[in-house]
């Protein structure tokens, strides 16, 4: 069984230049740039493999945690 994963990803953003942040990921499945606070993210991963998430639930959950 894959579990979710914690990604890290370098971005660039015209006001603010280059960053560092993190996503998540399971299988093909992934979504960058959640946060530049690895501990957020990471807490968020380790929620989602302790719950066993469903991957279609994925999205809605990211927003619920980062809103």
């Amino acid at each position: 069984m894959d579990k979710y994963k914690l990604i890290t990803g370098t971005y660039f953003e015209e006001d603010i230049g280059q960053y560092t942040s993190y996503g998540i990921q399971k299988g093909e499945l992934l979504i960058e740039d959640i946060s530049t606070d690895r501990c957020f993210v990471l807490m968020f991963v380790d929620l989602c493999n302790k719950t066993e998430l469903s991957t279609i639930h994925l999205k809605d959950a990211v927003l619920d945690w980062i809103g």
